[in-house]
């Protein structure tokens, strides 16, 4: 089975292409609500509205349209795409759906933060909506 995995600004292209053509499960690394959402209240990066507002990257207005198994992983002290994000997309997802809040974790280091936890939670994840 195909899974979709999109990480930080890879979350836009991860979830609409799921709307599009739903695979078997979709993955979620730090992703951010929308662009408007990011722009006005997250960004750390001092992007202009322009840089970013002409995609129309909703990952929060998608998300209910896609039917498969959800694993989302977002760290608590993420500077780049704050972890409100991670909430308002999970609040708006279908079940089966996962949230893995990572203390302390950082943007880009999830997986460091983890340590081999990273691995167990995508096996874990992967091996119970996947036949």
């Amino acid at each position: 089975r195909i899974v979709y995995w999109g990480d930080s600004f890879g979350t836009g292209p991860a979830v609409q292409r799921a709307v599009a053509d739903p695979p078997g499960a979709l993955i979620l690394e730090e992703p951010y609500a929308s662009m408007q959402f990011f722009v006005e209240d997250t960004s750390a990066m001092n992007l202009s509205d322009s840089f970013v507002l002409d995609a129309e990257w909703n990952n929060e207005g998608r998300i209910a349209a896609v039917h498969v198994p959800l694993l989302q992983l977002h760290g608590t002290a993420d500077t780049v795409i704050d972890f409100e994000n991670s909430k308002r997309i999970y609040a708006r997802a279908n079940d089966p759906k996962e949230l893995v809040a990572v203390e302390g974790g950082e943007h880009g280091a999830l997986h460091t933060r983890l340590g081999p936890r990273y691995r167990e939670v995508m096996v874990g994840f992967l091996s119970a909506h996947l036949p």
